[in-house]
This record gives structure tokens, sequence and C-alpha cells, in this order.
């Protein structure tokens, strides 16, 4: 897997559309000399989109809350914050306050774009569809995504944020598998493919996507019905290889299910 900073894979753009930066400015200029002064080269622009903050702040002691949203605006990869902005004023008034000194405050950015919008500033070579991926090419996908949606990436960044590659010892299509179902909760693979199956609970063990035990609880509730509606069909070779993933990932009642065979 190639950790890429700065541009998304395919499937991840429809859950994330991360620009390679944007600015928050707060000055006490007038906009048009900061858009004048900041103004983007032409293949660094953006989309026309959206642009939502808001704040959440607690006190040291957690017993006062401030909380605040600001209204959406339009944004096109320079959004300037006028000074009579409401919002900035009871930010810092907040940081300043000595009910809050110690205390913690998050501010959330949140920027849309249309799907059609986001793929017409790409460039051409960025919006060719891949017809094809030999096996030993990396997997590059967003840095961000991992770090948030994986326990084995958020450790692995959070120990150096300098890290731009890993080699996992697995194939590309489980490795996107296990990624689908932690960028989107998706899952669809059939419980038949046992050895798919067994790779892909290895995978889930390895990345620890944040949802893992749900997923893995999910493969064993449907390797145990497809046992015991299928016990009079399914051959011996696949019995042992279902008994070799209960007993590898302590499977309880599919212990119990393919003892009884």
């Amino acid at each position: 897997i190639a950790i890429d900073d700065n541009s998304l894979s395919q499937s991840s753009i429809f859950s994330i559309l991360f620009p390679r930066f944007f600015d928050i400015s707060c000055d006490r200029r007038s906009p048009q000399i900061r858009l004048a002064q900041r103004r983007m080269r032409i293949d660094e622009t953006y989309p026309s989109g959206f642009i939502l903050l808001k704040y959440y702040a607690v006190s040291r002691k957690y017993d006062q809350i401030n909380e605040l949203e600001m209204e959406e605006r339009p944004f096109s990869g320079l959004f300037v914050v006028p000074e009579s902005s409401e919002f900035f004023r009871t930010i810092f008034n907040t940081l300043h306050s000595q009910t809050f000194d110690g205390g913690e405050i998050v501010l959330t950015v949140r920027i849309t774009f249309k799907v059609k919008n986001f793929f017409g500033m790409l460039r051409r070579r960025e919006r060719a569809p891949l017809t094809h991926i030999s096996e030993k090419d990396p997997r590059s996908t967003s840095k961000y995504l991992l770090y948030l949606s994986t326990n084995y990436f958020h450790e692995l960044i959070t120990a150096n944020p300098f890290a731009s590659s890993v080699v996992l010892d697995f194939n590309r299509d489980i490795i996107e598998k296990v990624l689908d179902f932690a960028f989107k909760g998706i899952y669809n693979m059939e419980v038949q493919l046992i050895d798919k199956v067994r790779k892909f609970l290895r995978c889930v063990r390895r990345i620890k996507p944040l949802k893992q035990t749900e997923i893995i609880n999910h493969i064993s509730v449907k390797l145990n019905e497809t046992l015991q509606q299928n016990w009079k069909s399914i051959n011996l070779d696949d019995a042992v290889k279902i008994l070799d993933i209960a007993y590898e990932q302590q499977f309880a009642n599919l212990l119990d299910s393919t003892m009884n065979l």
C-alpha cells in the first residue's frame, strides 16, 4: 500500500473529497487584498463547493460547554473570514476565558463538492480510468482515511508521521476488500469462497478496522449458517477448511457445528 497524502484513490473518492490544501484566514484587510495575495495557480484551482465551520469547547472540569456552527458558505479553495465574524470572535473569547483554561476545543471543517464539479477539475491523467493494475504495483489511498479508519495505520502513522508506504503480506484483492469495509462499511464476499474468507479474516486482524469485531462476528454467523444449512452436501475438504478457520479465529459456535457434522 502506498500512502498518498495528496491524491485520492478511485475507491475512496466518494467517501471524502480532500483538496491539496485550503486556506482559512481571519484578517483585518479586505478579502480582495487577501485573494490577490494568495491567488492560486491555474493548475491548483478548485471546483466550486461549500464550506461549513463549527466548534465545540468544553471546560477543564467538563462543567461548561460552548459550541457554535457557522452558516454554510460558498468555497473555492480560499476562504476568507471577515474581521466582523461572530464565529471566530466567539472562539477567541472562549480561548481567552479563564473558565475554559486547560479545557479542550475542537474545530470541525466540512467541505463538500458535487461529484461532477470535482471530476471536472481533475487533470486528464488523473481522470483517466484505470484499465489494468499489476499485482505488484502499490495500492495508493488516502493517508488520512487510513489513519482515521484503522487501528494498524493509526498506530503506524502516530509512531512515524512521515511514513509513506508499508508492505502487507496479502493479495491486492484481499487488501482492497478490507479497506472497502474500513472506509465504507462494505462487505460483499461470498462465504462459499472459504480460502478468500480465511485470508480476509487474517487481513482484518492485521489492519484492525474500527469495526473489526462486527465483521468478524458477521462472518462467523454466516459460516455457521452455511454449515447448518448445507451439512449434507458440503464436501470434506471444505469442512476441514471451515474447521481450520474456526480454530484460528476461535469461533466457538462454528467449532461446535463442525464437530457435529
